[in-house]
């Protein structure tokens, strides 16, 4: 987990992956579950989170593809213990979940998905990125007669 942005969290771990090391596997349709805990630069009275799915094609050329979930559109909503506004230096646990989905994806595809929390002003008060390895679901075996 790195990040390029903002702030990196105190921690963050990937539900799907505590046991194995970077990157993760991440299959098509699975919901990814990070709980992160991040300190606050800056009082705010609001925080949203936005998501982007970075990725390479087979030449090379990277791409970003922002991933809608309603649960960032007002992260405060979903913190743990804690509601907006907060102060700085406050230490906040946001369950960060959202479903990946994208057909067009290979199998062995790498993925990176980059969560950015905002405050009020839209200045970055944390950013996370985390590595993945995109898998296709197995299809469902069929059942023959005899």
């Amino acid at each position: 987990m790195y990040n390029e942005q903002g702030p990196l969290p105190l921690r963050a771990e990937v539900d799907s992956c505590s046991n194995s090391p970077p990157p993760c596997i991440l299959t098509n349709g699975q919901r990814v579950f990070i709980p992160i805990v991040f300190t606050v630069p800056r009082s705010t009275t609001t925080l949203k989170t936005e998501v982007m799915l970075y990725f390479t094609d087979e030449n090379g050329i990277l791409y970003n593809l922002p991933v809608e979930e309603p649960r960032t559109k007002n992260t405060c909503k979903y913190l743990l213990d804690a509601t907006c506004p907060v102060r700085k230096g406050e230490i906040l646990l946001y369950p960060f979940q959202t479903l990946i989905y994208e057909p067009n994806f290979d199998d062995g595809q790498q993925v990176a998905v980059e969560i950015m929390i905002y405050d009020n002003k839209v200045e970055e008060v944390m950013c996370l990125r985390v590595e993945f390895i995109f898998h296709q679901k197995a299809a469902s075996p069929t059942i023959l007669d005899a």
